[in-house]
C-alpha cells in the first residue's frame, strides 16, 4: 500500500448551485413557543407514559388495572 501525500483524493460535489452558502439554502423553521398550559399538559402526559411504560397493551384495556406508583423511583 503506497500513500501519496502530496494527492487529494477527496473531491467536494457542489450539485450545481448558484453559489450561494449552505447557510442560505436550508430553512430552519422557528421552535414553536409553548403556553405554561401547554408545558404542564406535556408533562403530564410524559409522566403517565413513564407510569404505564411496563404494562402490556391489553393492560391499559383493562378499567380495573392497578398503576402502582413507588415514591422511592
Amino acid at each position: 500500500m503506497t500513500r501519496n501525500s502530496g494527492l487529494t483524493r477527496f473531491t467536494v460535489i457542489d450539485g450545481g448551485g448558484t453559489g450561494r452558502s449552505v447557510r442560505d439554502r436550508i430553512a430552519v423553521p422557528e421552535a414553536p413557543s409553548l403556553s405554561p398550559p401547554e408545558l404542564a399538559a406535556d408533562m403530564a402526559e410524559l409522566f403517565a407514559l413513564g407510569l404505564v411504560q411496563d404494562l402490556r397493551a391489553e393492560a391499559l384495556l383493562d378499567p380495573h388495572c392497578a398503576v402502582r406508583i413507588d415514591g422511592a423511583t
